[in-house]
C-alpha cells in the first residue's frame, strides 16, 4: 500500500512544473527588461503557485476538501460584503486599487440588476470579486460539499456576488463551470448536476432586469468593453512583428506602455490588455503565451471533472482580464488546478462501484 501511495506522488506534478516555468519565463523578462521590482513579484507568484500546487496534490482527500472548503468560505464573505456594498451602500473596505482611482460604485453594473455599481468586496477590483465567486461556486459544486441544501444556501451568496460586481464574463464562466460539472459526472451524479445547472440558468434569467436586457450577452453588443478586449486580440501579428528578443521573451510587465505608445498594441487611451493569453505574449513572449497553453491543456489532460471546471472558468476570464498578474487568481487557480488529488478520489469512486 505505502509503495503504491509513494508511486502516486513521485516528482512534482506536471501543473506544478508548468506553474513554476510560466512565471520563471515572466521574472527572466522582467529582469531582461531591468524591472527588478516586478521580477521580485514574478518570482514569489513562481514559488508561491508551484509549491501551492503540489502541495494540495500531496494532501489526502479529507484535507483537500478542507482546503476547498478554505476557498468557499473566502468568496462566500466576500459576496456577502459586497452585497452590503451594493444594497446597503457600505464603504469600500481597502478603497478601489490603493489609489485615487474612480470608486467602482459609482461605475455601471454591466448586469443592470442595481443602479449604484459595481462592489469589490475587499479585493482592489471588481474582476476579481467575480472570479473568486465563480470558482467558489465551482469548488463548492465540485467536493467542497455533500448536501444539495448546504451547496444552494451558500451558493446564493456567492451568485448576488458575481452580480453585485457586474462581471458579465463571470456570469458566463460559473454557467459554464457548472456545466462541465455536470457532463464531467456519472449516473446519479450527473443527472443531479444537470438538473441543477439548468435552475440556477434559470434563476439568473427570471430576474426581470436580466431578462429585460438579455442579460450579459445582448448588454455586450456594441460597447466599449467587447470592442476594447477585440481590439487586444487583433494586437497579436504586431506583437509578433517586433525583434527577436521581444517575440521570444517580452517586454516585461512595465514594458506595456511603450507598446502602447509604438502603435504595437491598439490604443484606444484605456491602457489595459485585459487579455490573458496577449498580455503573456505582450509581457513574456512567446515562452510564456506556450507555457499557459500548456498549463491550460494539461489541467484538462491530467485533471478530474473538478479541475475541467475550474479550468473552464480560469480560461473564460483569461479572455477578459489579465487574470494571473493578481495574487488572488493565482492562488486559487494553483489549488483547483492541482490534478493528482483529484485522480486519487477518482481512483476511490472507481473503488466503491466495484
Amino acid at each position: 500500500m505505502e509503495s503504491k501511495q509513494a508511486s502516486k506522488y513521485r516528482g512534482w506534478s506536471i501543473v506544478s512544473v508548468l506553474f513554476a516555468a510560466f512565471f520563471f519565463v515572466v521574472m527572466m523578462s522582467n529582469i531582461v527588461a531591468g524591472d527588478l521590482s516586478a521580477a521580485v513579484v514574478s518570482g514569489a507568484f513562481m514559488i508561491s503557485s508551484s509549491a501551492l500546487c503540489e502541495s494540495v496534490s500531496r494532501l489526502s482527500a479529507s484535507t483537500r476538501i478542507t482546503v476547498y472548503r478554505a476557498i468557499v468560505t473566502v468568496a462566500v464573505f466576500e459576496g456577502v460584503l459586497s452585497i452590503g456594498q451594493v444594497f446597503f451602500s457600505a464603504p469600500l473596505t481597502w478603497g478601489y486599487l490603493g489609489s485615487a482611482v474612480k470608486n467602482p460604485l459609482e461605475m455601471t453594473n454591466n448586469l443592470g440588476l442595481v443602479e449604484v455599481g459595481r462592489a469589490v468586496g475587499t479585493l482592489a477590483h471588481p474582476i476579481l470579486l467575480g472570479f473568486l465567486c465563480a470558482m467558489g461556486i465551482v469548488a463548492l459544486w465540485g467536493g467542497a460539499a455533500e448536501r444539495l441544501w448546504v451547496k444552494l444556501i451558500l451558493s446564493a451568496p456567492m451568485l448576488l456576488g458575481i452580480l453585485a460586481s457586474g462581471t458579465r464574463s463571470a456570469l458566463l464562466a460559473v454557467l459554464i463551470g457548472i456545466a462541465v460539472l455536470a457532463l464531467g459526472g456519472g449516473g446519479r451524479n450527473r443527472r443531479r448536476f444537470a438538473i441543477v445547472f439548468v435552475a440556477l440558468a434559470y434563476s439568473v434569467l427570471a430576474i426581470p432586469r436580466v431578462v429585460e436586457r438579455f442579460s450579459f450577452l445582448k448588454s455586450l453588443e456594441g460597447t466599449f468593453s467587447l470592442e476594447h478586449r477585440m481590439r487586444s486580440i487583433t494586437s497579436v501579428a504586431p506583437l509578433l512583428d517586433r525583434d527577436s528578443r521581444s517575440v521570444l521573451l517580452g517586454e516585461g510587465s512595465n514594458g506595456i506602455q511603450g507598446l502602447y505608445e509604438r502603435g504595437v498594441l491598439h490604443n484606444d487611451k484605456f491602457f489595459a490588455i485585459d487579455n490573458q493569453f496577449v498580455y503573456s505574449l505582450a509581457t513574456g513572449g512567446v515562452l510564456a503565451l506556450l507555457l499557459l497553453i500548456l498549463l491550460v491543456v494539461s489541467s484538462f489532460i491530467l485533471g478530474g471533472r473538478l479541475n475541467w471546471a475550474a479550468a473552464t472558468v480560469m480560461v473564460t476570464f483569461f479572455f477578459s482580464f489579465d487574470s494571473l498578474s493578481w495574487n488572488i487568481p493565482v492562488i486559487v487557480c494553483a489549488v483547483l488546478l492541482s490534478p493528482v488529488g483529484t485522480q486519487i478520489e477518482r481512483d476511490e469512486e472507481l473503488a466503491e462501484i466495484k
